[in-house]
């Protein structure tokens, strides 16, 4: 916990509940259930191949480990994005080499030394280092590639997997919209937005990265996000035990110069102090759509709020950038909700809330497109991180000969034309 604060300024709660917690949560659950989600599963076998091939046989899938991974971690989440998708590996009965970012040093070096401890160096190793030990480790030849971070640097993860054909788990991100409709309850929806967008400072993958509200209602929701700031931290954030910082001046840099560029349309926030890596909650009012801020992901405490019309105006607009990671929509029409859901392309949502469904160990957790490729958490995990192999063991006592060649033509037109009804009844 005190390394995150000295990474993040995360306080002690925070730190607990998004990192700890979940990481004790997914060991639990495979504690409990490992040995019934590896175990070969029964299946049954088509009418053609006992046509075909005979019977009886006995058909099974078993769960095998891949063999050699690559994790590579992100900072924003710098335990619980390495130990999670870890569990899951290992539980898997793989080994792996866990490269933590070299920007979050504190937690890191943490991460680095309970592997050691626990682990043995053939099993599980962690290298510490920057993008030139990145460079090296994606010349070799893993089984597979776990990678969170940015989607222009998982191009880059899985184009050098190409070359040998490894297959990745991209977790990436992506302009994360939400919209308030309405018949939303904008009280609410204001606190849960303000609660998830600035968590970690906005440096969360799932964080909505704008608010799409409907015009009519955009003032009532710019005054409940105003009050919900206020609330949650204070007429001065800084002041705040809450209210986490900047990972470094690179990505301060980055944000300041968003936040510049906008200067006009902020209504709330906009203070910072470089020292401190403090950037106040700011909120952007009718943002251009064809500003920069609006092109890529914003990942720190700036919240755009544009408004449309018409709703399948909205929807096209969503459609018009990548495939998000994430997806809120707040309203009290369910056939709405249901119809943004289905029209929009994202990794996973919710309805009336803010990725809480990150913290649904009964969900798998990944992206689509430019937000990410597989996904994993519980079950979901040992699914993505062995092999599926199918294994059939036949019987000899009925050896069909239709298998075999000579070939006779008869067969053919029977089996065409009659075999498959008759062999139903049977089977």
């Amino acid at each position: 916990l005190r390394a995150l604060e000295l990474d993040l300024g995360k306080s002690e709660f925070e730190g607990y509940v998004t990192e700890i917690t979940l990481v004790l949560n997914e060991i639990r659950l495979f504690q409990k259930n490992l040995r019934k989600w590896v175990r070969s599963k029964s299946v049954g076998e088509s009418i053609v191949s006992k046509m075909f091939f005979g019977y009886p046989s006995s058909n099974h899938i078993y769960h095998c480990p891949k063999g050699r991974f690559l994790l590579i971690s992100p900072w924003n989440y710098p335990f619980q994005l390495t130990m999670m998708p870890l569990v899951g590996i290992v539980a898997a009965g793989n080994c792996v080499i866990v490269k933590p970012s070299e920007v979050s040093t504190n937690t890191s070096d943490v991460v680095a030394k309970i592997i050691d401890r626990v682990f043995e160096e053939s099993h599980v190793a962690a290298i510490p280092g920057g993008i030139d030990v990145v460079t090296q480790l994606l010349d070799c030849n893993f089984d597979h590639i776990v990678f969170t971070g940015s989607t222009s640097v998982g191009k880059i993860v899985m184009k050098k997997a190409a070359e040998y054909l490894t297959p990745v788990t991209l977790e990436l991100g992506g302009k994360s919209p939400c919209i308030v409709d309405r018949t939303a309850d904008l009280k609410l929806a204001a606190k849960r937005i303000i609660n998830l967008k600035f968590m970690n400072a906005g440096q969360t993958c799932i964080a909505p990265d704008y608010v799409l509200v409907d015009a009519d209602i955009r003032e009532n929701l710019l005054h409940f996000l105003r009050q919900a700031i206020t609330k949650f931290y204070g007429s001065n954030p800084q002041k705040s035990l809450d209210y986490p910082r900047i990972i470094n001046q690179s990505h301060f840099d980055r944000l300041v110069s968003l936040i510049s560029v906008e200067k006009d349309n902020v209504v709330l926030g906009g203070q910072i102090d470089r020292e401190d890596l403090y950037i106040a909650p700011t909120i952007i009012n009718q943002a251009s759509w064809n500003n920069k801020i609006m092109e890529d992901e914003i990942f720190g405490p700036i919240l755009p709020v544009l408004d449309y019309t018409h709703m399948d105006t909205a929807i096209e607009q969503i459609n018009q950038f990548s495939k998000p990671l994430s997806l809120s929509i707040f309203t009290r029409n369910q056939r709405l909700a249901q119809s943004v859901i289905q029209k929009c392309a994202f990794g996973g949502g919710c309805i009336n809330d803010v990725a809480t469904y990150f913290s649904n160990y009964r969900f798998p957790f990944g992206g689509v497109g430019e937000s990410g490729i597989g996904r994993y958490h519980g079950r979901y995990s040992i699914e993505e991180f062995t092999h599926q192999k199918p294994i059939v063991a036949r019987g000899s006592w009925l050896d069909m000969p239709i298998r075999y060649p000579p070939f006779d033509q008869k067969f053919l037109g029977l089996s065409k034309i009659k075999w498959v009804r008759i062999l139903k009844r049977w089977f």
